[in-house]
């Protein structure tokens, strides 16, 4: 089901979590073609348009590709690109410490080099390796 979109309505961050790692592995397939090392796709995720959303919808990898996307839809795709050449991937919620337990932004880390990796693209500023400043608080689970 190409270009699938799933809205999801208020669920758990664990919840969340979970359903952009099933569309990771059910949409990995639509990442053949794009670039075939890390650094190339970070950069072209990270020109992927920003799209804000009124309600929560998850999208395929082929949709984002096409309309843009936000900090969950650009996690699906890389976590779906990583799933697809075989490197271990995760999923990072990120909140403030002031908010325990609330988590206000999503991204991907890969594991290069024996090394957990952020790979931040949701902006343009984002660059690898780097976490943003804003978020104090970090919860992770493999892909």
């Amino acid at each position: 089901m190409s270009g699938a979109a799933h809205y999801i309505g208020r669920r758990t961050y664990d919840g969340l979590v979970g359903e952009i790692i099933l569309m990771a592995h059910q949409y990995a397939a639509e990442t053949d073609g794009l670039p075939s090392n890390s650094a190339q796709m970070f950069d072209y995720v990270r020109l992927i348009p920003y799209r804000p959303e009124n309600m929560e919808t998850l999208r395929a990898p082929s949709r984002t590709m096409k309309d843009g996307g936000d900090c969950d839809d650009k996690t699906i795709l890389f976590c779906a690109w990583a799933i697809r050449r075989g490197i271990k991937s995760r999923v990072t919620l990120a909140g403030v410490s002031d908010e325990p337990g609330k988590y206000h932004h999503v991204f991907p880390e890969l594991y290069i080099n024996g090394k957990w990796w952020p790979y931040d693209a949701t902006y343009s500023y984002g660059r690898i390796g780097k976490k943003l400043p804003c978020y104090d608080t970090f919860k992770s689970t493999e892909a």
